[in-house]
């Protein structure tokens, strides 16, 4: 095990080699523990949900942390095991997000070898859900600390911002009747298709740093028959967001037709995180649990890989993206020290 913390291509083959969809990351957070143990760190773990579910956090027993790195180990579905390819891996968490555990992993071995001790580490559970890992990290689990560096495939460009999101579900109450009399009843269907129309061609405000706010409405559901009016109908759908979350939910409210409500399911804010200077950074339209730790410390995002082969099934990272982001990890963290 400690040879694997040398290596981070290795290391990103063993922790995509434990199966941890959201909700069953026990095994793969057992095993980040025990890395963390071999590096001479103090681990902690915070229960999340389910017996044996839970965060990890670790850093030296002797000195408090002043930069954390941190990341998310669970994955969507469905489990894709590993494979290495002559300049790759493949696989489910290669590039989201175990590609940038490991490399975490490596720079902190490096960066304690050298001599530093100020870094710490953090691996969560359900990012790729409802973020309950990192919500339940802020409320006192995590170290209050200068600066924490989240681990998410930016294609190891720093991001300057990160977009804000409105989940929600539209529901649409009707009137159950014979279609060939449209008078005596009232479709659920017909309204929910003119709210999302509403929602979809309204103009949202562009952010000059943000971009555009889009909508996407990726579920809908609703009738009985083609020949009913129906009676009940729901779509669900995300918001990505360059303004308030707030302001968002008050405009869409105000857009939909009769008949029909919005439900919000979750929300955060933009969020904008730290770049040192001369550092090149890009806005990213993902999420990520960054705004649920702002109380930890100032954000940084950054990581191997490409957002668009995550959740995919050709999700892979570049070896030489593992080992120039174990570089880049421990550039950032001695930068962020004054190192």
């Amino acid at each position: 095990m400690t040879a694997r913390l040398g290596d981070p291509v290795r290391l990103t083959l063993d922790l995509c080699g434990v199966e941890s969809t959201t909700g069953s990351e026990a095994h793969v957070m057992e095993l980040a523990a025990g890395l963390c143990r071999t590096l001479g760190l103090a681990v902690r773990t915070q229960e999340v949900g389910a017996p044996g579910r839970v965060n990890v956090a670790a850093w030296d027993p002797a000195v408090a942390p002043e930069v954390l790195f941190t990341t998310h180990l669970d994955t969507v579905p469905p489990y894709l095991p590993p494979a290495e390819l002559a300049d790759r891996l493949t696989g489910r968490g290669t590039c989201d997000a175990k590609g940038a555990a490991a490399a975490m992993l490596c720079a902190l071995s490096g960066l304690r070898q050298a001599g530093e001790l100020r870094v710490g580490v953090m691996f969560l559970v359900g990012e790729e859900t409802e973020s309950d890992g990192a919500r339940a990290a802020a409320t006192g689990f995590a170290p209050r600390l200068r600066y924490f560096i989240n681990g998410e495939p930016t294609g190891l460009t720093l991001a300057s911002a990160q977009k804000g999101t409105l989940s929600f579900r539209l529901v649409a109450d009707g009137m159950a009747g014979h279609s060939a009399y449209p008078e005596r009843g009232r479709s659920a269907t017909h309204a929910l298709v003119d709210a999302a129309h509403a929602l979809l061609h309204h103009t949202w405000p562009a952010d000059p740093e943000l971009g555009d706010t889009t909508v996407n409405v990726g579920l809908l559901d609703g009738g009985v028959a083609p020949n009913v009016l129906a009676p009940s109908a729901t779509a669900r759908g995300i918001f990505r967001l360059g303004m308030p979350v707030d302001d968002a939910e008050r405009t869409a409210r105000a857009l939909l037709p009769p008949h029909v409500r919005l439900e919000r399911l979750g929300g955060t804010d933009p969020v904008r995180c730290h770049v040192p200077p001369g550092e090149h950074a890009e806005v990213v339209r993902f999420g990520s649990d960054i705004p649920y730790l702002q109380s930890v410390g100032t954000p940084l995002l950054l990581g191997p890989g490409s957002i668009h082969d995550a959740h995919t099934d050709h999700e892979h990272v570049l070896k030489a993206d593992l080992i120039e982001g174990t570089r880049r990890y421990a550039a950032l963290a001695r930068a962020l020290l004054g190192g």
